[in-house]
């Protein structure tokens, strides 16, 4: 990155609060506690996740990081969500990206994980006119991680489809 890009990215607020409904809901990268922080849906415990959402004060967390979108309904309706990450497919085999749309439910929130196209082909492009690692240009071209899985849990690492 050049400089003026890495200093937009620290101009950049690190989280984002609102209610939805009623529910505070935080937004982060990573987790409330460290930005480069993995939350893996197999790692992280309903336990882990309660103190993570009583030491912020929040019924709703919003994550990212990982790439790979789920959620976590725990008790008395507060929620851990993980959104996906645009600019990293969800190691499914397929270059899409996903975001996630939080809405209000009669019956509790509700989470959609949305699939994104885009010109993946061009980018993977742009990253070889770059010279970005071949790894991580096959995982652009081909939704599968082909690097870093060293530090994925074996579920994730397996896995073949996006959870909801």
């Amino acid at each position: 990155m050049s400089e003026g890009s890495r200093a937009w990215m620290r101009a950049r607020p690190v989280e984002a609060r609102f209610t939805l409904a009623g529910r505070r809901v935080l937004l982060c990268q990573g987790s409330p506690r460290r930005q480069n922080e993995f939350m893996w849906d197999s790692a992280c415990s309903d336990a882990f996740h309660e103190w993570l959402c009583d030491a912020h004060g929040e019924d709703v967390i919003v994550c990212s990081h990982t790439g790979l979108p789920w959620r976590r309904a725990l008790l008395g309706g507060r929620h851990v969500v993980n959104c996906g990450a645009i600019g990293r497919p969800a190691h499914d085999w397929s270059p899409l990206v996903v975001y996630a749309i939080l809405t209000d439910w009669p019956l509790g929130l509700g989470v959609e994980f949305v699939p994104v196209r885009y010109a993946h082909e061009a980018l993977a492009r742009e990253m070889e006119r770059e010279r970005l690692p071949r790894e991580f240009v096959e995982t652009i071209r081909t939704g599968w991680w082909t690097s870093c899985l060293g530090n994925v849990p074996v579920k994730e690492r397996l896995r073949e489809t996006v959870s909801s």
